[in-house]
């Protein structure tokens, strides 16, 4: 939303990246009415319950890392970035390729409006922008160090690399992980959200038996 209150409609930034907001106004109030709310899905399905859904909704906010989305520093930073010694991982040789095409589309339309980085500096409806978001919405983790979203933004080459990271974000980051679910989820014992038996803390307690016993029941897999 600081992008859509300090931008004009005819901004170059606002153009190149306002059709990656479609629906997520949307998306995210049907999740506060059914899926993180008191009573709703969450809720009902996960063993966490209402009051473990708040701490963790807590801890991952405060935790959370907006650079973490940047997919080169993401797969470095986790060491599988070298294709060598871990071959066939498709997220990261799919998403380095996507995250390129998309950073060096953004590029060319970066340096037709700007000339240089002094014109990104000077542009005050992109500050405004930065300072919103760094303020309101990603401020914590460090933001000065690189972590977050920094307060001001000042070359053409990290205008490139935050156009590029909040269309990476909400297109192939997202799709990557959220497509999938239906496929994988679906079936209960491949991901069961709410097991009705604490984990065994001793080798060779865990059998046929207490796994059958720990998976939900029937009404809770269904929903």
């Amino acid at each position: 939303m600081g992008i859509m209150r300090n931008l004009p409609d005819a901004h170059p930034v606002y153009r190149l990246l306002r059709p990656h907001f479609r629906y997520t106004m949307a998306i995210n109030a049907r999740a506060r009415e059914t899926l993180i709310n008191n009573g709703g899905i969450i809720d009902l399905v996960f063993a966490i319950g209402g009051e473990g859904r708040r701490q963790l909704m807590r801890r991952g906010g405060a935790a959370y890392n907006i650079q973490w989305t940047n997919i080169k520093r993401n797969v470095k930073s986790r060491g599988v970035d070298d294709p060598d010694l871990l071959p066939g991982y498709y997220y990261r040789d799919d998403g380095l390729k996507l995250w390129q095409a998309m950073q060096d589309f953004v590029a060319k339309i970066m340096n037709e409006f700007y000339s240089s980085d002094e014109d990104v500096k000077g542009d005050l409806e992109v500050q405004n922008v930065a300072s919103e978001l760094y303020t309101n919405g990603f401020p914590a983790n460090g933001g000065e160090q690189g972590h977050g979203f920094p307060k001001s933004i000042n070359s053409r080459e990290q205008l490139v690399e935050l156009c590029t990271l909040i269309m990476f974000t909400g297109s192939a980051q997202h799709s990557s992980i959220n497509f999938g679910q239906n496929d994988m989820y679906s079936f209960a014992p491949n991901a069961t959200s709410g097991m009705r038996l604490p984990p065994p803390v001793t080798k060779g307690d865990a059998n046929e038996g207490t796994l059958i016993r720990s998976l939900p029941d029937k009404h809770t897999a269904a929903l």
